[in-house]
């Protein structure tokens, strides 16, 4: 018996149907290309992106993000948490300059 003939009744012992046309590698690599397009994050605008100056410019004048919050609601009928507004404007890349350690003159 050749290698070939083996193979088949392999196969056919598994209950497979030998002259199916699978590539195994081919599918499982479109398996996981379906579904690393699933777990990639969407990007959902934040309902405080139009408030974004305003809020950069109250948090570095010295307000709280309560305060911040407090704002948001009495002026533009926004109702967020204070911890909303804290992670929105940290992850700012203009309020992350601001949180940066100072490196005092001397040690640079």
């Amino acid at each position: 018996m050749s290698k070939e003939t083996d193979d088949v009744k392999a196969v056919e012992n598994l209950g497979m149907d030998p002259k199916l046309d699978l590539d195994p590698a081919a599918e499982l690599a479109a398996v996981r290309h379906r579904r690393q397009i699933a777990r990639r994050q969407r990007y959902r605008r934040s309902s405080l992106e139009r408030y974004r100056a305003e809020l950069v410019a109250l948090r570095r004048a010295g307000g709280s993000y309560p305060d911040l919050a407090a704002w948001l609601r009495t002026r533009h009928r926004l109702t967020v948490a204070h911890t909303t507004v804290m992670r929105y404007l940290q992850g700012l890349p203009e309020m992350a300059e601001d949180s940066a350690p100072a490196v005092p003159a001397g040690d640079a």
